[in-house]
């Protein structure tokens, strides 16, 4: 099951300044020698344009599908001065917000 993370771009898309909005995906990094939890960046799936302002600062939406039984580090812009950053998992189509010593556990053990 997939669920969809809608994330404002507050800033929108302007040219030289990196998007405060964005999704990791947690996974297992198996070396030689070890095992720990990596984060890679994943795009976005669709932009919406249908509520942005005339410069594309605010009301500019990124859309992320979240696979069920995976776990991710997210950005999210609140306010202009403020972003919300935390991890997640999804169960059952129901993203939850988690610890990040949660979220490193689970990458290591099955979800159901």
């Amino acid at each position: 099951m997939r669920t969809a993370l809608k994330l404002e771009c507050i800033g929108g898309r302007i040219p030289g300044i990196p998007s405060r909005a964005w999704v990791k995906k947690g996974y297992i990094k198996v070396t030689s020698v070890s095992a720990h939890p990596e984060w890679e960046f994943i795009r976005a799936n669709t932009w919406d344009y249908s509520e942005a302002n005339s410069v594309g600062t605010r009301g500019v939406y990124k859309y992320y599908w979240l696979e069920d039984g995976e776990v991710y580090e997210v950005s999210e812009p609140w306010s202009w001065g403020k972003t919300l950053h935390y991890f997640c998992v999804v169960i059952n189509g129901e993203i939850r917000k988690v610890s990040k010593e949660v979220a490193e556990s689970c990458l290591s053990l099955p979800l159901e």
